[in-house]
């Protein structure tokens, strides 16, 4: 194939780089939606590699390991999940510490908020681990498909503009040297 003109590479770079910002946008608010945690939230990075030749830009999204157990159809856990993992989560939620496991409803036990944490930590690793009830969660699907078809169409009217452009400039040079009919 041959290359692409310069004046190409930059109208697809500038179309990468307005979105790529529509992309970082789309896939906070999809993550937002689940509950996500703000470290995957704030790991999100789109990064743009310019087009060489005849290859456009890439627009490429990077994300913390742990973004990828969401979309996982199925999760099997074999093992408790990380019980200071899920301490902080319990903090970070704010729930409630008057429905303590192992304790009476209503019974105010006289426990330290930290060991009350610790408890439903393990009553929600040990609920994970006996009864899976895991849902995947489309946080990339969406937003990007959504969004390639929006670019696919961006780009075919440009593709079509510059195409009338470059007809309308030959028919209007073959009137100026008289070749036209």
């Amino acid at each position: 194939m041959s290359n692409l003109p310069p004046e190409l590479h930059q109208k697809l770079y500038q179309l990468a780089v307005r979105y790529a910002g529509i992309l970082k946008a789309r896939v906070i608010n999809a993550l937002q939606r689940y509950n996500a945690t703000g470290e995957l939230i704030n790991s999100i990075e789109i990064k743009i590699i310019p087009g060489k030749g005849d290859m456009g830009p890439q627009i490429q999204m990077t994300y913390e390991d742990h973004g990828d157990f969401l979309t996982k159809k199925k999760m099997l856990f074999v093992k408790v999940p990380p019980v200071e993992d899920l301490k902080k989560w319990s903090e970070a939620r704010g729930i409630n510490l008057y429905k303590i496991p192992g304790y009476k409803e209503g019974s105010i036990p006289n426990i330290s908020d930290d060991k009350k944490r610790n408890r439903i930590a393990w009553a929600i690793g040990i609920d994970k681990r006996m009864n899976d009830t895991w849902k995947r969660k489309a946080w990339k699907k969406k937003p990007i498909s959504e969004l390639l078809k929006e670019l696919n169409e961006e780009i075919i009217i440009q593709y079509i503009r510059e195409v009338e452009v470059a007809i309308a400039s030959e028919l209007s040079n073959q009137q100026i040297n008289g070749t036209g009919s």
